[in-house]
């Protein structure tokens, strides 16, 4: 299993987190690496999870935390990959799916503090 994680402070509630992250409308006007998400976001545990890929050869689960930490969130963004290509993953694709989820939680972080 190959695993991905980001995380990063947002000086907002998760109510105000979660409002833009599940805006998937509005994902092409801030967010540099999903233009386009599409599914029905359900009130729960603030946690978002979509999976792909072929089980046993290449499999991924993609996730979203939003955890309220003293007047903010913690926004954690990660992926764990699972099957037998997914040992193959070159350490410097790992590292760029790292950046860009960074690059999309600061993303997200802006979009927060303007809306």
């Amino acid at each position: 299993m190959v695993r991905l994680h980001t995380e990063l402070f947002i000086d907002a509630p998760p109510e105000r987190v979660w409002s833009v992250l599940t805006d998937f409308g509005g994902y092409p006007a801030w967010n540099p690496l999903l233009l386009e998400a599409r599914g029905e976001a359900r009130e729960g545990a603030r946690r978002l999870v979509w999976k792909g890929g072929v089980p046993g050869l290449l499999h991924g689960e993609h996730y979203f935390e939003l955890t309220p930490e003293g007047s903010g969130t913690r926004f954690v963004q990660g992926e764990h990959f699972t099957g037998v290509l997914s040992l193959l993953l070159p350490a410097g694709l790992r590292k760029k799916l790292e950046r860009g989820y960074a690059g999309m939680n600061e993303a997200l972080a802006q979009r927060v503090r303007s809306s």
